[in-house]
């Protein structure tokens, strides 16, 4: 059951024992950090890591894994920035509501009060945009970058040429997670105040909270005090990621900084600084839609339970980068672990171990936990299975039907990536299992999840059809 955050954030660290305040790591529990940190890289070839754990409001660990570079071998640094993909959403969300604070804007304003040329909106709300609700299609809903991604482009094109699309859905009617919605809400922020989103970034959340290293990617890009960007194909070998043109991130992604910097954000949100306790319960409290059906999306976090605590957090996935941020306001505590690989688990894997040993399950949790029952089985899209196979099976022969791909995806997967895929799934021969676990339509695209499975491999395949039957993406790679 999801629990809404009350508007007395801020008294917590208040309310915390100064003996859990004080209580840095112990050296057992920083053996099992560093355990997990090692069983994540060597599980899969993410380059490193860099976490940091906040215990009673305060930052009592960080520390960096692996390799910031694999060529020439860089040993990882704790004060290199990593983009932090969609985590970068609280922080628009977060700017927005300083500037409701001050009074250059509503979260009530209409869309249409600060951006021109979208779809309904002088019925859409900002507060709708920020929580996923306002209905406007995603841009990029795909498993790879496409060409057109690598060119700069003008956040307002986004907003224009997506969010002139029309609704997915009435606005309040469903919640879809859009980054176009963010596009429209930090155009909205400019708009209201002046200023730049950078610009606002900095003056109104990194500089006052001592956020040295923080900014926007395509403003202080990364350089070579800072770790390089990875991705992978299939089981192939991890190779340079491409670099994501100005202008794409723009308020929905985008922002680097270090593990310990994005630590601090994570402080102030227990410590209830910077803005005032109605933002901290806005942006913390789930959204409801027109017909009270309570969704896991505040206004850019989502608000759950771990282990029967109270947990507000954001994943982030970008070219090159994977994040975790998990914030337990009940605890004064909070994780965060970043990786420059876009392919894996690793952080996920490492926030999970942290997790556990901060919040070691007790009767508490126990009670709190809903009987476990077994989720229904989704109905098999034959036709989008048989596709995926085929798909499957052209890239480990290297050959491909490109007629069935859209011109996006054929233009991807060229030789290089061909090649990786010939070499990765090749040598794996027929798979022994090929089983649907999930079937939807996001992004105006059918969406399909598959498990592949081997005798000693299982890799994750997603299928994307557009509307005329064309494939628009295809992946394969390890969960």
């Amino acid at each position: 059951m999801i629990r809404i955050l009350g508007p007395l954030v801020g008294a917590l660290a208040a309310l915390l024992p100064v003996s859990v305040s004080a209580q840095p790591l112990s050296q057992a529990e920083i053996v099992r950090v560093d355990a997990a940190a090692a069983k994540a890289l060597a599980d899969s070839p993410t380059p490193s890591l860099s976490i940091a754990v906040v215990r009673g409001g305060r930052l009592v660990f960080a520390k960096a894994y692996g390799l910031e570079r694999l060529d020439p071998p860089t040993p990882a640094d704790v004060d290199a920035r990593y983009n932090i993909g969609s985590v970068s959403k609280q922080f628009t969300a977060a700017v927005l509501l300083r500037l409701a604070d001050q009074g250059q804007l509503r979260l009530d304003d209409k869309a249409a009060a600060h951006v021109a040329g979208l779809s309904g909106a002088d019925r859409i709300t900002l507060r709708q945009v920020l929580d996923h609700t306002a209905g406007y299609n995603s841009y990029f809903m795909l498993d790879f970058m496409p060409a057109e991604g690598e060119r700069p482009v003008d956040p307002a094109q986004i907003a224009r040429r997506w969010g002139g699309a029309p609704l997915d859905f009435a606005p309040g009617a469903r919640w879809a997670y859009s980054n176009t919605g963010y596009v429209v809400a930090g155009l909205a922020a400019q708009h209201a105040s002046g200023r730049s989103l950078p610009a606002l970034l900095s003056d109104e959340i990194f500089t006052p909270l001592g956020m040295a290293r923080a900014g926007a990617a395509y403003e202080r890009p990364l350089g070579s005090a800072d770790v390089a960007a990875y991705t992978r194909i299939a089981t192939a070998s991890p190779r340079a990621a491409p670099a994501v043109g100005r202008g794409w991130e723009f308020a929905a992604g985008g922002l680097a900084m270090t593990a310990s910097d994005l630590a601090r954000w994570d402080m102030a949100m227990l410590e209830g600084r910077l803005l005032s306790p109605a933002a901290w319960t806005a942006l913390t409290t789930p959204a409801r839609l027109n017909d009270g059906t309570l969704t896991d999306y505040g206004l850019g976090v989502y608000v759950d339970t771990a282990r029967g605590r109270r947990r507000v957090r954001h994943d982030g996935l970008s070219s090159g980068f994977a994040a975790e941020n998990r914030v337990y306001p009940d605890d004064g505590a909070a994780i965060v672990v970043l990786a420059n690989a876009d392919f894996g688990a690793a952080p996920r894997q490492v926030a999970d171990a942290i997790e556990a040993m901060l919040l070691p399950a007790g009767a508490e949790a126990s009670a709190a936990a809903p009987p476990a029952t077994a989720p229904a089985a989704p109905a098999i899209d034959e036709a989008a299975l048989a596709t995926a196979k085929a798909l499957r099976r052209q890239l480990a022969d290297g050959t491909l039907d490109r007629s069935r791909l859209t011109p996006e995806l054929s233009a991807h997967l060229d030789g290089a990536v061909l090649a990786d895929y010939r070499a990765g799934l090749g040598v794996l021969g027929e798979p022994t299992g090929f089983v649907q676990l999930r079937h939807d339509e996001i992004g105006g695209l059918r969406a399909s999840l598959y498990e592949v499975v081997w005798e000693k491999t299982k890799l994750i395949c997603v299928l994307r059809l557009a509307p005329d039957g064309k494939v628009a993406s295809f992946a394969v790679f390890e969960p």
